[in-house]
């Protein structure tokens, strides 16, 4: 395997927290879309449960749908990378 050259694998134990961690997490890159924040953002909006109780994830996306729709400024930034980065596949 050829792992994340930015770490962002579970392997990391930044990335194995609580619930109210995570909703920390996504706060902070929600108020504060600097360009690690949209990175890690645009990695962890497609969290998915492979293991464990999926309502522990539901509790962090809860917050979430609700925390960054209000934020225009996020959206923006969100919605500009997403328009000027490009997947390296060749498949978008």
């Amino acid at each position: 395997y050829i792992y994340c050259p930015g770490d962002v694998m579970a392997s990391n134990p930044k990335w194995r927290q609580t619930v109210s961690t995570w909703q920390g997490y996504f706060e902070k890159w929600i108020e504060q879309p600097e360009p690690m924040a949209l990175m890690l953002s645009s990695i962890f909006f497609d969290l998915r449960v492979i293991h464990g109780k999926e309502k522990l994830l539901n509790k962090i996306r809860k917050k979430i749908l609700v925390k960054a729709p209000k934020n225009q400024l996020f959206l923006a930034h969100m919605v500009r990378n997403a328009l000027t980065h490009r997947c390296r596949t060749g498949t978008w």
